[in-house]
């Protein structure tokens, strides 16, 4: 899997490819870093309910009639998952690589 996030004033974007496809990922955060986010396919939809924190980001996902637990992890420079995060009250992005 490869996939790539923006964090910006409480909206998260991004897109990625997997063995399933090319797909894009829409969703929020709060100032408690709960994470919603929906990752979309050309067919279908799975739907990740979570929370973010320094180790990355945590929860559930559901499609239909299953479900299960994911995490996002940062790993090392040359991964190829990339997550930024844009502070709250700064406009530079800070880089960090995740896997999932």
């Amino acid at each position: 899997m490869s996939c790539y996030f923006t964090f910006s004033k409480g909206v998260i974007n991004g897109t990625g490819n997997d063995d399933v496809g090319n797909y894009t990922w829409t969703g929020s955060y709060d100032d408690g870093l709960n994470i919603v986010l929906t990752k979309s396919y050309a067919r279908h939809q799975v739907f990740y309910k979570g929370y973010a924190d320094e180790n990355g980001i945590w929860g559930n996902w559901k499609i239909i009639k299953s479900s299960g637990g994911f995490h996002l992890w940062p790993v090392k420079q040359d991964a190829d998952c990339v997550v930024e995060k844009e502070e709250k009250q700064e406009a530079e992005l800070v880089s960090d690589k995740a896997v999932v």
